[in-house]
C-alpha cells in the first residue's frame, strides 16, 4: 500500500487542459489522485550479463512490469539501496521508470514472441536518436537479434558522456555512441536504419510526480516550443529510415500538441508513412508514469544492406597492426578459448590512445563526433597496454585465465580504489606451471559477473578500477 502525499501545485493552464482532454470529471479526479501518490520505480534485469532475478538480493514485486517481462517493480526497503550496490556498478540491472520501457518494446515487439523468431529475422540496423541517459538503449540492446548494429546518439555533450558510461556499464558490446545533431546524421545516413527510436525532448508532464522541477518549468509556451523542436527531429529521423522500416516516436508528456497532433501533422507531411499503433499511459490507468508512443511504418521494400552505406576499412599495418597483434597475444594468455572466439580480429582498430572492436555492419564514421566506436578492448599507458574496463563488463568468471569473485565487503573496498590481498584458495588461476608464481591481469567479478580489472603480483591485487567511477558503497 503506497502512502498518499499532497497533490503537487499544478499550473492552472495544465489543469484546465487536462479537464478537457480527459473528458469527464471522474476520470480527471482519478488522474489527480494518482498524481498524489509516490512514483513507481522498476529494475530491469540485464540479460546481456546472464543475470536472473534469483541473483539479485533485493525485494522485488511478484509480478513483472506488464509490458516488459525482464523488469520488476521495486518494493525494496530503503536500506537495500539497489542504486548503491556493487551489482549495479557491474551492470547486472538498470533502474528505470516503468512506462519508459514501453517505446522500445513497441519498436521491437514483432521480435519478442520467441527466441526462434528473433533469430530468423536477421541482423538489424537500429538507431536510438535521443538516447541519454541510456535506459531505452539498454532496452533495445536486450531485444536485438545477434549481429545487429545499435547506434545511440545524444546531442548534448555532457548527457552523451553519461550515455556512453551506461553503455559501458551495461556491457553493450555492439553499439556506437555519437554526439551529433539529427540533421548531420540525416545527411550521412539516408535510408540506412531498419528501426529508429525517437524519444523526443518534451515538456515533461508525465514526470510531474517523479520530478517536481518539471512542474515549475512547465508553461503553455514551453509546450509549443517543444512541439516545434520535435517536428524537426522527427523529420530528420524519417530521412534515415529505410523503406519498409519501423519508427517509434515517444514522449513523457500528455500534451496533444506534442503527441497525437504532432503525429497527425507528421503524417500530412509524409505520405509514405502509416500509423500502425499508438499508446498513451496515464498514472490512473497503468502502473507507471506518463508516456506516449506512436509506431510508424514506412512504405516500400528495404534496400540491400550492402548498398546503404560504405563500411570503414579496418585493415591495419605498421604500428597499429603491431598493437592489435599485441592485444591478441595478451588475449591468448589471459582469456578463455570460448571468449576469444567471440572477438573479431578483422574489426579491431585503434581509436586515439585506445583499441576498439567495431560492431558488425559498422558504417563509415569519418567526420562525426564519436564517443564510443564499439567495444573498448584496451588502452595505452606509455609503453604498456592494459585491458579496458569495458571489456570486463561483458565477461564472467570463467572467461578469464585469472579471476577472483570478491565478497560483498571486498568488492565495496575494490570500488573505492583500494588494493586487496585475496585468499589464494579463492583465486581462479589457469596456465600456471608447478612452482611458478602467479602474476598478471585478474578479472574482478561480483556474484560471477565482471566488474573491473586488477594487477596481481606478490599476493596483492593492485586496483585498476577507473578513478572517475570510484565510489563508496560501505
Amino acid at each position: 500500500m503506497m502512502d498518499q502525499r499532497p497533490v503537487p501545485p499544478l499550473p492552472q493552464a495544465f489543469l484546465d487542459r487536462m479537464r478537457t482532454d480527459l473528458k469527464d470529471e471522474g476520470s480527471c479526479d482519478r488522474f489527480l489522485h494518482a498524481l498524489s501518490l509516490p512514483p513507481l520505480h522498476a529494475l530491469k534485469i540485464n540479460t546481456l550479463r546472464g543475470i536472473s532475478r534469483e541473483d539479485l538480493p533485493f525485494t522485488l514485486s511478484d509480478q513483472p512490469v506488464p509490458w516488459d517481462s525482464n523488469s520488476y517493480y521495486l518494493a525494496a526497503r530503503k536500506e537495500e539501496r539497489p542504486g548503491k550496490h556493487a551489482l549495479h556498478e557491474a551492470g547486472a540491472y538498470y533502474l528505470q521508470e516503468p512506462s519508459a520501457m514501453m517505446p522500445a518494446m513497441l519498436l521491437m515487439g514483432d521480435l519478442t514472441d520467441s527466441r526462434e523468431r528473433t533469430l530468423s529475422t536477421g541482423c538489424l540496423r537500429v538507431l536510438d536518436l535521443c538516447a541519454a541517459p541510456g535506459g531505452k538503449t539498454v532496452d533495445l540492446a536486450m531485444l536485438l537479434p545477434p549481429g545487429s548494429l545499435l547506434v545511440t546518439n545524444e546531442i548534448h555533450p555532457a548527457r552523451a558522456r553519461i550515455l556512453s558510461q551506461n553503455v559501458e556499464r551495461m556491457g553493450i558490446s555492439d553499439a556506437l555512441v555519437l554526439n551529433e545533431t539529427p540533421e548531420r546524421l540525416a545527411a550521412r545516413f539516408a535510408a540506412f536504419y531498419d528501426r529508429i527510436l525517437v524519444d523526443a525532448p518534451c515538456s515533461g508532464e508525465g514526470m510531474f510526480r517523479k520530478n517536481p522541477e518539471a512542474v515549475s518549468e512547465w508553461s503553455p509556451e514551453n509546450v509549443v516550443m517543444c512541439a516545434e523542436r520535435q517536428a524537426g527531429i522527427l523529420d530528420a529521423a524519417w530521412e534515415m529510415l529505410s523503406p519498409g522500416g519501423r519508427l517509434v516516436y515517444s514522449t513523457c508528456t500528455w500534451a496533444p500538441a506534442e503527441d497525437e497532433e504532432q503525429i497527425a501533422a507528421f503524417l500530412s507531411r509524409h505520405p509514405d508513412a502509416s500509423l500502425a499503433e499508438e499508446k498513451k499511459f496515464f498514472p490512473h490507468e497503468v502502473p507507471g508514469e506518463g508516456h506516449y508512443a506512436a509506431l510508424l511504418t514506412r512504405d516500400g521494400t528495404p534496400a540491400p544492406g550492402s548498398s546503404r552505406s560504405t563500411a570503414p576499412d579496418f585493415r591495419t599495418a605498421g604500428k597499429e597492426k603491431a598493437e592489435r597483434d599485441r592485444f591478441l597475444i595478451w588475449a591468448e594468455a589471459s582469456l578463455s578459448d570460448r571468449f576469444r572466439r567471440s572477438l573479431s580480429p578483422d574489426r579491431i582498430f585503434r581509436f586515439g590512445e585506445m583499441l576498439y572492436q567495431a560492431p558488425p555492419m559498422c558504417p563509415d564514421l569519418t567526420g562525426l563526433h564519436v564517443l564510443r566506436p564499439g567495444l573498448h578492448l584496451a588502452e595505452y599507458h606509455k609503453d604498456r597496454q592494459e585491458p579496458a574496463h569495458a571489456l570486463s563488463h561483458i565477461m564472467r568468471t570463467d572467461d578469464a585465465a585469472m579471476a577472483v569473485d570478491l565478497t560483498d565487503h571486498e568488492i565495496a573496498v575494490y570500488l573505492e580504489g583500494q588494493s586487496l590481498r585475496p585468499d589464494p584458495l579463492r583465486m581462479k588461476i589457469k596456465n600456471i606451471t608447478p612452482g611458478e608464481t602467479a602474476r598478471g591481469d585478474v578479472l574482478i567479478t561480483c556474484h560471477g559477473i565482471g566488474a573491473g580489472w586488477a594487477r596481481y603480483a606478490g599476493g596483492m591485487l593492485k586496483n585498476r578500477y577507473p578513478k572517475g567511477l570510484r565510489s563508496s558503497l560501505i
